[in-house]
């Protein structure tokens, strides 16, 4: 007997197969995924944020879910290759949870990466023991 996939990809393209024609489904249900997720993860950084009016909060949901729209596919690739999974698209949620939960943290996320890759590029030059240097 068959099961049905209770995923929230292949719930998503149920949902939207109710709206859309099933090819158009298979594409748009994994970005309502990601919007969906997103959003939840936006929604804390948003409470994290210095209050602010309605319009400028909804600019910060409109900003961070355009965002994780444009990044969750390649970001979700890149872990796939360190953490490899049967379907790709199970990494879009957490990782659009992720990107929405950073918020506008950025700059901090990429100057926390910068010191990470540093380190790692000091310890593989202290491990080839001559300094990088060949004279």
């Amino acid at each position: 007997m068959n099961q049905p996939q209770i995923d929230p990809i292949s719930a998503a393209v149920a949902v939207a197969s109710v709206v859309f024609a099933p090819a158009v489904a298979h594409v748009v249900g994994p970005y309502l995924v990601i919007l969906f997720a997103s959003t939840i993860g936006a929604s804390f950084a948003l409470v994290a944020r210095e209050r602010t009016t309605g319009f400028n909060s909804v600019l910060f949901f409109v900003r961070v879910n355009g965002l994780s729209v444009l990044l969750t596919y390649s970001v979700s690739a890149v872990v796939n290759a360190g953490y490899p999974i049967e379907d790709q698209r199970a990494w879009f949620s957490p990782v659009a949870f992720v990107i929405g939960f950073i918020g506008d943290r950025w700059p901090a996320v990429m100057g926390w990466a910068a010191r990470k890759v540093s380190r790692l590029v000091d310890i593989l030059i202290k491990m080839r023991g001559d300094g990088g240097g060949h004279g």
